[in-house]
C-alpha cells in the first residue's frame, strides 16, 4: 500500500511526492453504521503520483478529507466530500488486498453513470445490488487495482461539495494510469479519460574505469550484468534512499555495459549502479548520479593495497636471525604499495608489536593523509625492543578515492608479517632467497700445502667471482695461514676495463696471494665476525685441517673447537656457511663442525652445508658451479 486516507486524519501530499510501500502515514478509524460512518481509502502503486492533472497546478497539494456517508440502506444518499475546494483534484484507489477484517473484504461501490454522482459505499454483508457500474469488492482479482479520481464542482452557495467520480480498473497492473480530465457542461459534469504520457527514458554506460580517472578511455571494457537503479528524488537534491528518496525502478546492463530506465515524466531521478558485479569497487564518477536526461557514462575501479613488513633489512618472507641476549632494538621497516586502479587516501599503518591478542599496546606506525596514485608506493619505519623471538603482523588500512567528490568507496587493507628467530646453537640458516645481490665473504686457505695448487686456488676464487659480476653482489675475500687478513673489502663485482674484476679482485689473485704458514681457521672466520658488516653467506676454502689458536700450535681437534665457536657465532646471526674442503687432509667431521651436516651434491644448494673432493684439480670447476647457483639457481 502505498498511501492511505482514513478516519478524520488529514493527509497532505504535494503533486510528485511519493510514499514508501508499507509506511504508516495514518491510523484507521471504526467505519461504523451511524450517520458519521466514513471511508477508508487506500492507494496502491502510487497510483496518484501517475496521474498529473491539468487541474492541479505545480505546488497545489492534494488533499484527503473525512468523507461522511449515511447508514448503508437500499437507497442511499450521495456521499459529499467536507469539505474540498473547488476544481480540486484527489486521486485515490481501492486495494483488493486491504486487511481491514472480515466486513470490509465484502465492501461494494456503486457508480451512477447517468448523473456522475457516488452513490453507495457500504461495509454490509449483503450490499444492495443491481444497477449500472455497480462492483462487488470480492469481485476485483488478487493484484488488480481499481482505481477512482474525481473533482469537485460548487454546487451553489451553502451546499455540501458533490463528488463526481470516474472508475475503471487495471487488471494487467500495466500502469501508469491514464489521464482523467472531468470537465463541466451545460448538461452539468461529463468526464473524458485520455492516454498516458509518454514515460522518459534513463539511458547510460557502466564501464570499467583500469587507470580510476572518471573518464572512459577507449581501452576501458563495458560492465555487463550491473543492476542500475532510479530513485525518485524529493526535490532537494540529496540522495537519501528509503528516508526522503524511493525506488522508481531497476534494469541490468546489457553486454555493452549499457542500461534504459523507463521512468515517469517530468520527475528528478537519482541513478544508482548496485549489485555483485561492483563489489568492493569505487565509483569513480560519484556513488549516485542525479540524472539531468543526459545519457550517463558510469566509471568503476577496484582498489588494493599491499604492505611488506620486514625486520631490519630482510627479505620480504626472511626472518631475522638475533642470538641475543634479549631485549634487543630492532627497527622494523614497511613498504605500502598502491596496488590497485584508484588512488588511495588516509593510509594507516599499524603493528601488532608481536602481541596479536592484546590490541591495547597496538603501535601506529604512520598515517599518510594521501592521495598515493595508482602503482605509488610509501615507506615508513618503527624502532623498538623487542624481548624475545617472535612474530609481528603490520597492517595498512586506506579509502579509495576518485576525481569526483563523493568518489569513495569501502576501505581497503593487507597485512604482512615480519619474523625473529633464534637458532638453536650450531644450526646453520639456509642460503638467502636474496643471496644474489647480497654481501658475501670468500675465505680462501693460504697455508703452505696449498703452494703447489696456487693456480687452481686463484682460478678457483676468479670463477666463483665471475658467477656473480654485474648482479649488484659484493664480493670480500680474507686469506688465512698462520695469521688471517682481509685482503679485499666489500666490493660490487663489475665487467669491463674499469669493472672489479680487472681492478681490484685480478690483481690481488696476481700478486697478493701467496700461500705459507700453518693453518688457522678460527682467525679467519674471527676478521669475518668481528670486521666484516651483515654478510649474508661464508663460502671458506680449505685443503687441510686446522693447527692454530689464537696464534699457538695445538692438536686439530682443539683448533677445529675453537674455530666452530666462531662460526657458531655467525650462524647465530643469520649467516650461512659453506665450507669447501678438497684434498685427503680435511677430516670431514671437521668441516661438518664449523658448517653443518648436510652436504652437496645431496642435498639442495640452498640447505646445504659444505661440499668435499679429494680431487684438489676440480676445485676449479666445484666454485664455478658455487658462484653461478648464487645468481641462476
Amino acid at each position: 500500500v502505498c498511501t492511505v486516507y482514513v478516519h478524520v486524519d488529514t493527509v497532505t501530499v504535494r503533486k510528485g511526492d511519493v510514499v514508501a510501500q508499507g509506511q504508516q502515514i495514518a491510523t484507521s478509524g471504526n467505519t461504523g453504521t451511524g450517520g458519521n460512518a466514513h471511508l477508508h481509502f487506500a492507494v496502491d502503486n502510487c497510483a496518484w503520483q501517475s496521474l498529473p492533472s491539468s487541474f492541479v497546478e505545480a505546488g497545489v497539494p492534494l488533499s484527503s478529507r473525512m468523507v461522511t456517508s449515511a447508514n448503508p440502506t437500499s437507497s442511499p444518499p450521495p456521499l459529499v466530500v467536507n469539505p474540498v475546494d473547488v476544481g480540486q483534484v484527489v486521486a485515490v484507489a481501492i486495494d483488493p488486498a486491504y486487511a481491514g477484517g472480515a466486513s470490509v473484504s465484502r465492501m461494494s461501490l456503486r457508480v451512477d453513470f447517468d448523473d456522475g454522482v457516488l452513490d453507495y459505499i457500504s461495509a454490509s454483508s449483503n450490499p444492495n445490488g443491481g444497477g449500472f457500474g455497480f462492483l462487488r469488492w470480492n469481485d476485483i482479482a488478487p493484484g488488480e487495482t481499481m482505481y477512482v479520481s474525481f473533482v469537485t464542482t460548487d454546487p451553489g452557495s451553502g451546499s455540501a461539495l458533490t463528488a463526481t467520480v470516474v472508475v475503471y480498473t487495471d487488471p494487467d497492473g500495466a500502469g501508469p494510469l491514464p489521464e482523467i480530465e472531468v470537465t463541466s457542461g451545460a448538461d452539468g459534469v461529463s468526464w473524458e479519460i485520455t492516454a498516458p504520457p509518454e514515460p522518459e527514458h534513463l539511458v547510460g554506460t557502466v564501464y570499467h574505469d583500469l587507470d580510476g580517472d572518471g573518464l572512459r578511455d577507449i581501452t576501458d571494457p563495458p560492465l555487463a550484468g550491473v543492476t542500475v537503479e532510479a530513485w525518485y528524488d524529493d526535490g532537494d537534491g540529496q540522495f537519501e534512499p528509503n528516508v526522503d528518496d524511493y525506488l522508481s525502478t531497476s534494469v541490468t546492463t546489457d553486454e555493452f555495459g549499457q542500461y534504459d530506465l523507463e521512468v515517469p515524466p517530468g520527475l528528478p531521478f537519482w541513478v544508482v549502479p548496485g549489485g555483485d558485479e561492483i563489489d568492493g569497487a569505487l565509483a569513480t564518477n560519484g556513488t549516485a548520479t542525479l540524472d539531468t536526461g543526459d545519457a550517463l557514462t558510469l566509471g568503476y575501479a577496484w582498489p588494493s593495497v599491499q604492505i611488506i613488513a620486514v625486520a631490519e633489512d630482510r627479505p620480504d618472507g626472511a626472518a631475522l636471525i638475533l642470538p641475543g641476549p634479549y631485549p634487543v632494538t630492532v627497527t622494523f621497516n614497511y613498504t605500502v604499495r598502491n596496488t590497485g586502479e584508484t588512488a588511495l587516501r588516509d593510509l594507516i599503518v599499524s603493528d601488532d608489536v608481536g602481541t596479536p591478542l592484546d590490541t591495547g599496546d597496538d603501535a601506529v606506525v604512520c598515517s599518510l593523509a594521501g592521495p598515493l596514485p595508482a602503482g605509488a608506493e610509501t615507506t615508513c619505519s618503527l624502532t623498538r625492543s623487542v624481548d624475545g623471538p617472535g612474530v609481528s603482523i603490520a597492517q595498512v588500512t586506506a579509502t579509495p578515492t576518485g576525481w569526483a567528490p563523493d568518489a569513495t568507496g569501502p576501505a581497503v587493507g593487507d597485512s604482512d608479517a615480519a619474523e625473529i628467530q633464534r637458532l638453536a646453537d650450531g644450526t646453520n640458516p639456509d642460503l638467502r632467497a636474496d643471496v644474489c645481490g647480497s654481501d658475501i665473504v670468500l675465505v680462501l686457505d693460504e697455508s703452505g700445502s696449498v703452494n703447489r695448487w696456487r693456480t687452481t686456488f686463484t682460478q678457483a676464487a676468479r670463477n666463483f667471482i665471475a658467477g656473480v659480476v654485474d648482479t649488484g653482489t659484493r664480493v670480500a675475500v680474507v686469506e688465512f695461514s698462520t695469521t688471517a687478513t682481509l685482503v679485499v673489502p666489500y666490493t660490487e663485482v663489475t665487467s669491463g676495463g674499469l669493472g672489479t674484476i680487472s681492478t681490484v679482485f685480478d690483481p690481488y689473485l696476481d700478486t697478493g696471494y701467496y700461500p705459507n704458514g700453518f693453518t688457522n681457521w678460527k682467525g679467519a672466520l674471527e676478521v669475518v665476525r668481528d670486521e666484516m658488516t651483515s654478510p649474508s653467506t661464508v663460502f671458506f676454502v680449505t685443503d687441510g685441517n686446522p693447527n692454530i689458536l689464537d696464534s699457538a700450535w695445538v692438536s686439530e681437534t682443539s683448533a677445529t673447537e675453537g674455530a666452530a665457536a666462531v662460526a657458531d657465532n655467525l650462524k647465530a646471526q643469520g649467516v650461512h656457511m659453506f665450507a669447501v674442503a678438497v684434498g685427503r687432509s680435511p677430516d670431514i667431521e671437521f668441516v661438518e663442525a664449523i658448517s653443518g651436516p648436510d652436504r652437496y651434491p645431496g642435498a639442495d644448494f640452498g640447505s646445504a652445508d659444505y661440499a668435499a673432493s679429494i680431487r684438489i684439480d676440480l676445485l676449479d670447476e666445484m666454485m664455478t658451479d658455487y658462484g653461478s647457483q648464487v645468481c641462476t639457481p
